[in-house]
């Protein structure tokens, strides 16, 4: 385990087959730090759009967050069907 206090992720992703949001950051990031006080992140994910069954939607995004401390997080998913692309946008409030 990393004995991290403090982190600051600013990343933009393109081509994951899901959305960048709360589920991954807690079960990838925050689970595997345990002494992690503080975590400010600002996060883009972008998907090529490949004929999916199921796309998220901004409220799956938002309840996504459920449980974390610092509950000022935005949110939001588009979906750009000219560009065959979709994108989701996290930050946490102090950006």
């Amino acid at each position: 385990m990393i004995n991290l206090e403090e982190l600051d992720i600013r990343l933009v992703v393109y081509g994951k087959k899901i959305f960048i949001d709360g589920y991954d950051l807690k079960y990838n990031i925050i689970n595997n730090l345990l002494r992690l006080n503080k975590f400010v992140f600002n996060i883009r994910s972008r998907l090529p759009l490949n004929d999916q069954v199921y796309l998220s939607s901004n409220e799956d995004c938002h309840l996504s967050f459920n449980g974390f401390k610092n509950n000022k997080i935005i949110s939001c998913v588009d979906y750009f069907p000219d560009r065959k692309e979709g994108q989701c946008y996290i930050y946490s409030y102090s950006y």
